[in-house]
């Protein structure tokens, strides 16, 4: 995925999440250890807390537990639907 390109959505969200599958148009990437994002940034995925984000990290990715402080893409992206 590039800055300023389309993609698709093709994975399935949580349960707790809205099932938004669709376009999105990548606006910035980077990447950052998983203990280095702030609360804007899991607020931004929609948690309400740092625990909750965890408690999800730990049931999508067992292979990378949070306390090795493993690397994350960020992906902000504006849905197209």
């Amino acid at each position: 995925i590039r800055v300023g390109n389309a993609f698709e959505l093709l994975k399935d969200l949580p349960q707790q999440k809205l099932p938004r599958i669709g376009t999105g148009i990548v606006l910035a990437m980077g990447v950052a250890r998983l203990n280095d994002l702030d609360r804007r940034q899991w607020r931004a995925c929609g948690y309400q807390s740092q625990g909750e984000f965890l408690d999800y990290w730990a049931r999508t990715m067992p292979e990378a537990p949070a306390d090795t402080n493993p690397w994350c893409w960020l992906i902000h992206f504006e849905y197209k639907g």
